[in-house]
């Protein structure tokens, strides 16, 4: 156990900087790349692609830190129920650590050149069915939703709190049974959304296959009787 932390304690700043990625590319200026083939650029495509999506996250995340921070500034925050806070502070952990993920992942894939785009192909093909390179390359994201369901969950936890102390005729019950529309129309919305996603997704691999088993069938030579 001790073994292994004291490796891992040796790599950081390989992990969290970019001296890996420093090192990668005066070794891709010291030669001339090799021709890519169609699954280098696949993979060029996919870096691009995952690129734009880590930037869009990273974004996000901070714009969600930023608001997670200003509802510690409201004026009925102290008089909240402690799950309500625990939410935001929980809320705010989750952000920093999506902008931290994927800012990791992003500086990895900046330092890819020429030379080791062959290298990421044989990398990935190798290890994109795993549980832990789907559980890494998920984190950014899975951590940035995490992060939205805390905030409402503390959200909601205010209203509602302040609507069963003051009661249901009240001002606050108003608000909170506004509020329990709204969240009931975002959620059929959100699931409609996931429903049509899920199909597209599922559209798209199956005329892959597709694709992939006529081209098979067309390259099998057919015998006569």
């Amino acid at each position: 156990m001790w073994k292994w932390f004291f490796t891992m304690w040796k790599r950081l700043p390989d992990v969290y900087t970019s001296q890996a990625s420093f090192y990668a590319f005066l070794q891709d200026d010291a030669s001339a790349p090799p021709p890519l083939t169609h699954a280098d650029n696949a993979i060029i495509a996919w870096r691009k692609a995952r690129i734009s999506e880590l930037n869009t996250i990273n974004i996000a995340g901070a714009l969600i830190a930023a608001v997670v921070s200003s509802a510690f500034s409201w004026y009925n925050i102290e008089a909240a129920p402690w799950t309500a806070k625990a939410g935001f502070y929980v809320a705010f952990v989750f952000a920093i650590f999506a902008v931290s993920s994927s800012t990791q992942q992003l500086i990895t894939l900046h330092g890819s050149g020429p030379r080791t785009v062959s290298k990421m192909r044989v990398y990935l093909s190798e290890r994109i069915m795993s549980r832990h390179a789907r559980f890494a390359l998920n984190m950014p994201v899975s951590m940035l939703d995490m992060t939205i369901v805390m905030l409402l969950v503390g959200f909601f936890i205010v209203v509602y709190d302040r609507a069963a102390k003051s009661g249901i005729c009240n001002d606050d019950g108003k608000i909170a049974f506004v509020v329990s529309l709204a969240a009931a129309f975002v959620l059929v919305s959100h699931f409609v959304t996931s429903r049509f996603l899920l199909g597209l997704e599922k559209a798209v691999y199956r005329s892959e296959d597709d694709g992939k088993s006529q081209n098979n069938e067309r390259s099998t030579p057919q015998h006569g009787p």
